[in-house]
Parts: C-alpha cells; sequence; structure tokens
C-alpha cells in the first residue's frame, strides 16, 4: 500500500492507535521498512477521538502545504497536550483482559464501584473509583475544569458503549463551558471488547 500511496514521490505519514492495544503499528512500521516510498510511522499512544485529533490536525497542516517536519512536530505536540480517561460500567471486561483479579472484581461489583483510569502514552493506569454515575461524570468535569484553566480547548470527544447514562450529562455539562464542538459516537467494537457495555472514552486537548 505504501509503494502505491508514494509512487508519484509523495511523502506518507501513517498515524495509528495506541501500540498497547493493536500490534497495527509495529505492522506498519515494518511495511514501511520494506517499502521505497518516503514513509514516518507514528504510534499515537491514544484511541478513539484522541487518535483523530492528530490526524486531523495532521491532515489540515498537509494541505496548507507545512513540511512532514513541522507537521510531525504539531502532532508530537498534540499527543502531550491530551488526556483521555476510560471508565468502565462493570468490571466484567476487565478480569478477562487480566486487568484485576477475580477477588477484587466481586468485591467491587457488589460496591458497585465504577473505577476511572486514564490513557496516558498508551498505558491504563487507575486514576479513581467512585459508586454512581453521577460520581463519574462530577470527577471527570472537575478534572477536565482543572486541567483546562487558562488553556484554549482545541478538541473534545466522547465515545460510548452504549454508556449514555455517563455520555450524556457529561457532554451537556463540557457545553455549559461554551465549548461545543463535541466528537460524540459509539466505540468501535475493538476498544468495547476491552471495555464492555456501558463504558466511556472522555479525551481532550489543549494548546
Amino acid at each position: 500500500m505504501y509503494d502505491k500511496l508514494g509512487e508519484n514521490g509523495d511523502q506518507i505519514l501513517s498515524i495509528h492507535m495506541t501500540g498497547g492495544m493493536s500490534g497495527t503499528v509495529e505492522s506498519a512500521r515494518t511495511a514501511a521498512q520494506l517499502s521505497d516510498s518516503d514513509v514516518t510511522v507514528i504510534d499515537s499512544r491514544y484511541i478513539s477521538h484522541a487518535l483523530t485529533f492528530q490526524v486531523f490536525e495532521a491532515a489540515k497542516m498537509a494541505k496548507e502545504g507545512k513540511s512532514m517536519d513541522e507537521i510531525v512536530a504539531r502532532v508530537e505536540q498534540i499527543r502531550l497536550n491530551t488526556k483521555l480517561f476510560v471508565v468502565v460500567d462493570t468490571l466484567d471486561n476487565l478480569v478477562k483482559g487480566g486487568r484485576i483479579g477475580k477477588g477484587r472484581a466481586l468485591l467491587g461489583s457488589l460496591m458497585k464501584i465504577k473505577p476511572i483510569a486514564s490513557l496516558d502514552n498508551g498505558e491504563y493506569t487507575p486514576v479513581a473509583k467512585v459508586r454512581s454515575h453521577k460520581q463519574v461524570v462530577d470527577y471527570l468535569m472537575n478534572d477536565f475544569l482543572d486541567r483546562t484553566k487558562d488553556k484554549q480547548v482545541k478538541g473534545v470527544g466522547i465515545a460510548h458503549a452504549n454508556g449514555r447514562a455517563m455520555a450524556d450529562p457529561l457532554r451537556e455539562k463540557i457545553k455549559e463551558t461554551g465549548f461545543t464542538d463535541i466528537q460524540f459516537d459509539y466505540t468501535t467494537p475493538v476498544i468495547s471488547t476491552h471495555t464492555g457495555i456501558g463504558a466511556i472514552g472522555f479525551m481532550y486537548y489543549t494548546d
């Protein structure tokens, strides 16, 4: 594919979801090494809309005639300024994925715990545990306000796996801040396999 895309001499920028959840980026690197085209492969370190933040900006800059070095530098800046949270509604898929043990999952289910985790640099890192959808929304909103204070919000995305009990009120609260251009949709099967039904992903980046 790279050979065909670059047969006219164009440079190619290939941006992929985090290598921590998919082997696609490593396959892309191998293909780039075998190609005669000038290919730059980037691990976005993110998923969902947090990946598209980088892709959309790169495409915009390419249309403006920016150099590959300029585009790669900007993509890196966006990555560093991005925050992504994942919230699961049940613990079943975390057990299946080996992230928590069955004993902890049983206790968490009995207590109706909803773990909140960040996905930074492709690493799933638990950051909080709450016990209701409202507490999830409040935590994410307070964190958003703290981290974006005195900064310009450039992009916001919410993806959910039938998790509208959390996704809808969170979207409305974000709109109340004055930022209304929110990417909002269902997550992909690849991601929902990791999270299970009812989960949401909340992501944004700033300048």
